[in-house]
């Protein structure tokens, strides 16, 4: 008993499931269009019973006729089908539904085989999504006897690829709409009557650019803006009544209100205007072109078309809608060089064939269409005399390699949309000239082309529209120019030789690569470059001391990744980007690997990247590598960085020269970035200057051997340098020789001429450093403005038993440096280091080490330091200058011989000068000689206008007023030392 009644439990939950999954409903019967007002909600019109339910798919078949419910007012809203589906028709049966309200709603209406109409005497909006899948059918009367004011609007969706049909009867203003701008169908559209795109406030589409329209004798089109259709047939039938899809045979674009033109399959006409074909009795045939083509007739002569073969029977006809014609000769279109504005329309499908196929066009003033033209390997040229553009309009598809031709002062412009995946070659038939007067003028939007478009040598194309050059490849070669105004993006871009590239200000060019070859191209123009790699590879040879090739940019360039070989880049404007901000790829100026190579003796190539005519650079890269490099040894690159006047560079590493078999700039000259004139901001964590580590292009970290490289300002420009956050500081290397080698390595960085308010910001700065056995090392860095804030600086350091000299220089002409310690990394004899201190403030915190003492001398500017104590290991020497303390809160701790002219003593913010108290200034406790009484004592800032003195009391110099000194030491005997446990001696650390 109780497995029976589980059962039944569950039998009827299964079936209250199927209730629930939904089911499809089927009309049961129909309704005439005057019968009361029944409607789809009505349960007896319904194989379930019941009004609709969102649960279920409803299907109207049999030839049964619903109507939606009847509502004459169209302010009382929208009648909207409360079911999922509706469905018109089955694969044997139609459905019809009779619209009986001004406003409507189906969400999900399927066209199977059925027809939707306006069955009131008003105009009716739909509304929701039609799904084309069969055959549908929307017509502006349900009943052709009463035509008057019946139109129907759809603002609902259309998608689908089946055959839609719209039929408007012929009333005044009958019409059908469409009304929504975003409608994807893509299958037949057969028009009857008129078919409008605008109801004075919405505009829609006919469908996706692949919409078939099929136009039935006198029907109209109405449009607001210009459409541009892929496909236009019309049913022909012939003598035996055999159907075709042909082109139409009378179409009119009219529209009072509005100034727009439709174009469909290539056939142009502004409003108003008829474009008429003829349409004929015969069946389609196949013709092709004969040799009196060739002579001074004209495509519409009958007696150039041969029937089945070139060779075949003269034509009675010329070709037109519904034909094919092969034109495998020289041929010639109609010459009307005296009509303005005159479009030639050749309806037959047209093919121009290899071997000797060639279409000369000589229409002059006037416009060639042909909607369906196949470039199958033959070309197209103008034949016209001097001066004159020829117009060719329709839809080319490019099945093979062919080619468009022009001579000087002949120019062919191409307004046809262009498809297909083979090459199309554009060619100067005057060779050795640059036809700059004329050329190949691309004015369609060719997106839906892949191939590749050549520009030949002498060639001059022009783009002047979107997409003009297709979606696949450029390719520009010797003397050839190609002119961008409009906005192009490719697959590829290969420029070489001396072609010219130039954008118009409203050109662009976006490619996934640009290749740069061998010669010297320019890209000229304002318009802009985008791409994620640009590869300027010049060729496999070189010229001693000399570029491969010169590429200039006259409007910058951004790249994603750029590399470069033995060429020089110049930009003379705009705006340089290379690289992206997360920093994921790596530039090498030139790129690692490739440097070339002879059997013996030693050549140079030059590398140049010059932005310094450019408005900006923004470098960002992970490694930024500067002549480094992995080969060798007897080719050797030379390269010069010059940055825009505003400049970023933004990268992980900076390595300038730095090699693993090459002597870098063993001719004496130097590997160089030059800085920005204006403004300069580095963001690098680790900088190498002259050898060194460096990355190669997979990424793997090198020990250089040796490299001559520099970094340099030029005079006004201001520099801000950082680690890569911007914050944090970076390190540097300035010459290091990492390697045993011959030679050795030179890092140059001179500051010179950087603005006031400059900064650099290091934690560790190494000048000089030799790690292996070399013959020389030398690193020098020179300032004369700015400030350069390091926390450890290293002069001349020798790392394990290397042997060879290795020498450093600090060139401290003016500005400030900031140093928490200075010091010499080694002392094994062969280092040798400059300090040369003539200007500037030097602010340090330790000078030299008790195990290995730093000389300092001083020939002008201020050392002073920003702790309390001022420790110098070693002799230092004042010959001009001054030292500068803060009295009361910092002093010298001396480890050596001084031998000072000048003190200034300071007073810390907030400090009060007690006049009755002495001070504390000199700890010369393990000084070695000192004479105190040749100082010259002055009070600068807080203390300027105080008569100070200095005296000595043992190990100890003392400052303060003259009278406080005089009462503290009023005779030089050892008991007045007693008094300093009396004295106030105040001590704060310097606040500044």
């Amino acid at each position: 008993m109780t497995r029976n009644l589980k059962f039944a439990g569950c039998l009827l939950c299964w079936l209250l499931c199927v209730e629930c999954w939904g089911a499809d409903v089927y009309s049961t019967g129909s309704q005439g269009l005057q019968t009361p007002p029944l409607d789809w909600n009505t349960g007896s019109y319904w194989d379930d019973g019941k009004s609709p339910s969102s649960e279920n798919d409803y299907y109207i078949t049999k030839g049964h006729i619903i109507r939606t419910p009847q509502n004459t007012s169209t302010d009382s809203g929208v009648n909207t089908f409360a079911g999922n589906r509706l469905q018109l028709g089955d694969a044997t049966t139609a459905g019809t539904l009779v619209f009986k309200s001004h406003r409507a709603t189906l969400n999900n209406l399927v066209f199977v085989n059925g027809t939707i109409s306006n069955g009131v005497n008003a105009q009716v909006y739909v509304y929701g999504e039609f799904t084309v899948n069969g055959s549908g059918g929307i017509s502006s009367a349900a009943d052709p006897q009463s035509p008057d004011n019946r139109s129907m609007f759809i603002a609902a969706k259309i998608t689908g690829s089946g055959t839609l049909s719209t039929s408007a009867s012929t009333g005044t203003g009958n019409k059908v709409a469409f009304l929504n701008p975003n409608n994807t169908f893509s299958g037949t559209l057969n028009v009857n009557g008129t078919l409008s795109l605008y109801d004075g406030t919405s505009e829609g589409i006919l469908g996706s650019d692949t919409v078939k329209v099929v136009t039935a004798k006198g029907a109209t089109i109405q449009t607001k803006s210009n459409i541009d259709i892929g496909t236009w047939n019309t049913t022909y039938y012939s003598a035996t009544g055999d159907k075709a899809f042909l082109m139409p045979s009378t179409i009119t674009v009219s529209d009072a209100n509005t100034q727009a033109a439709l174009k469909v399959a290539g056939i142009s006409a502004e409003i108003g205007n008829v474009i008429t074909s003829t349409a004929s009795t015969r069946a389609p045939a196949t013709y092709y072109s004969n040799q009196q083509g060739q002579q001074q007739n004209s495509w519409d002569d009958v007696n150039v078309w041969s029937i089945g073969s070139s060779s075949g029977t003269v034509s009675t006809v010329v070709p037109t809608v519904g034909d094919t014609v092969h034109i495998v000769h020289t041929f010639r279109t109609s010459n009307t060089n005296d009509s303005t504005g005159v479009v030639q329309n050749f309806l037959a499908k047209t093919y121009i064939d290899a071997n000797g196929g060639w279409l000369s066009l000589k229409n002059g003033k006037a416009t060639v269409n042909i909607p369906d033209l196949i470039l199958n390997g033959g070309k197209i040229s103008n034949g016209l005399n001097p001066n004159t553009t020829n117009k060719l309009d329709g839809n080319i598809v490019v099945a093979a390699d062919s080619s468009i031709e022009t001579d000087f002062n002949r120019s062919v412009q191409i307004l046809s949309k262009i498809s297909g995946s083979a090459n199309l070659g554009i060619v100067n038939i005057t060779s050795g000239t640059m036809a700059t007067q004329a050329g190949t003028i691309l004015s369609g939007n060719n997106s839906a082309y892949t191939g590749a478009i050549t520009v030949n040598e002498d060639a001059w194309l022009s783009a002047t529209a979107d997409n003009a050059l297709g979606s696949g490849t450029l390719n520009a070669t010797k003397n050839s120019l190609t002119q961008i105004a409009g906005e192009q993006s490719l697959r590829a871009v290969n420029v070489s030789d001396t072609a010219t590239v130039e954008l118009a200000a409203t050109g662009s060019l976006t490619a996934e690569k640009i290749v740069v070859g061998a010669g010297s191209p320019k890209f000229t123009g304002t318009g802009t470059i985008t791409t994620q790699h640009l590869d300027l590879n010049p060729g496999t040879s070189y010229t001693p001391n000399a570029f491969q090739g010169t590429v200039s940019f006259a409007n910058g360039f951004t790249a994603d990744r750029l590399t470069l070989k033995s060429v020089g880049v110049t930009v003379t404007g705009g705006d340089v980007v290379i690289g992206k901000s997360d920093l994921s790829t790596s530039l090498w100026v030139p790129t690692v690997g490739q440097i070339y190579s002879i059997a013996s003796g030693a050549a140079y190539y030059n590398v140049a990247l010059d932005f310094s005519d450019a408005e900006s650079s923004t470098i960002q890269v992970d490694h930024f590598e500067i002549c480094t490099s992995t080969s060798g040894p007897n080719v050797i690159p030379k390269v010069t960085v010059r940055l825009a006047p505003e400049s970023i560079v933004k990268a992980n590493t900076l390595s300038i020269a730095s090699s693993n078999a090459t002597g870098l700039g063993v001719d004496t000259s130097e590997n160089t970035l030059y800085l920005g004139e204006t403004s300069t901001t580095i963001a690098v964590d680790t900088l190498h200057i002259g050898g060194g580590n460096y990355y190669n292009e997979s990424g793997t970290l090198q020990t250089g051997a040796k490299g001559w490289g520099s970094l340099k300002a030029l005079e006004g420009g201001k520099l801000i340098l950082t680690g890569t956050d911007g914050v944090r500081r970076a390190n540097m290397k300035v010459g290091w020789a990492a390697v045993s080698t011959g030679g050795g390595s030179k890092g140059v960085v001179d500051l010179s001429g950087i603005t006031d308010d400059s900064l650099v910001l290091l934690d560790k700065l190494v000048v000089a450093q030799q790690s292996e056995s070399v013959t020389f090392t030398q690193g020098t860095f020179t300032m004369d403005a700015g400030t350069v804030d390091v926390n450890s600086l290293v002069l001349a350091q020798i790392d394990q038993s290397a042997t060879g000299k290795c020498t450093a220089t600090f060139n401290l002409n003016g500005g400030t440096l900031k140093v928490g310690e200075v010091r010499r990394g080694t002392a094994k004899g062969n280092e040798v280091v400059h300090f040369n201190f003539t200007d500037g403030t030097l602010d340090v915190g330790v000078w030299g080490t008790e195990a290995i003492p730093l000389e300092l001398v001083q020939d002008g500017g201020t050392l002073t330091t920003s702790g309390s104590t001022l420790t110098l290991f070693g002799d230092y020497t004042q010959n001009a200058g001054t030292l500068q303390l803060d009295l009361g809160e910092q002093k010298l701790v001396a480890k050596g011989t001084v031998d000072i002219q000048a003190l200034q003593l300071d007073a810390a913010d907030g400090f009060v000068l007690d006049p009755v108290a002495v001070y504390e200034v000199f700890d010369l406790s393990d000084t070695t000689g000192f004479d105190w009484s040749a100082i010259d004592i002055s009070g600068v800032g807080a203390l300027a206008g105080y008569d100070l003195v200095a005296q000595l009391a043992g190990n100890v110099l003392f400052a303060g007023t003259r009278g406080a000194i005089s009462a503290a030491f009023p005779e030089p005997s050892s008991w007045m030392i007693l008094l300093l446990g009396m004295l106030g001696l105040i001590w704060k650390r310097r606040n500044r």
